[in-house]
C-alpha cells in the first residue's frame, strides 16, 4: 500500500476548487461510508478512523486541498465517539 505522502506527491498534482455542493455531497457521501460500518467504528481507535476517512477520501477521488481545509475528520470522528457512547449506555 502506498503511504500517505507519497499518495499526496503523486496523486493530487491537479488541484480542483469544489462548489459548497459539491462539498455537502461528498460530506453525505463520507458519512454514508462511515455508517456503512458502524459496527466496526464502534471499536475503532481514533488513528484507525482517520486512517478510514483518508482511505475514503481516497477512493472518492478527493483533491489535498479539500481534505486538509475541512473539519471532516473531526466532526465524523466526533458523530462516531457518540455513537459509541450510545452504544455503551
Amino acid at each position: 500500500m502506498i503511504g500517505k505522502e507519497k499518495f499526496y506527491q503523486n496523486y493530487f498534482k491537479k488541484i480542483r476548487r469544489f462548489s459548497e455542493e459539491d462539498k455537502r455531497v461528498l460530506k453525505i457521501k463520507l458519512s454514508d461510508r462511515i455508517d456503512n460500518i458502524k459496527e466496526y467504528m464502534l471499536f475503532a481507535t481514533k488513528e484507525k478512523i482517520e486512517t478510514y476517512i483518508w482511505e475514503s477520501c481516497k477512493y472518492l477521488d478527493i483533491c489535498n486541498d479539500f481534505f486538509l481545509e475541512t473539519d471532516l475528520i473531526p466532526v465524523l470522528y466526533k458523530e462516531l465517539k457518540s455513537l459509541k457512547s450510545l452504544n455503551r449506555e
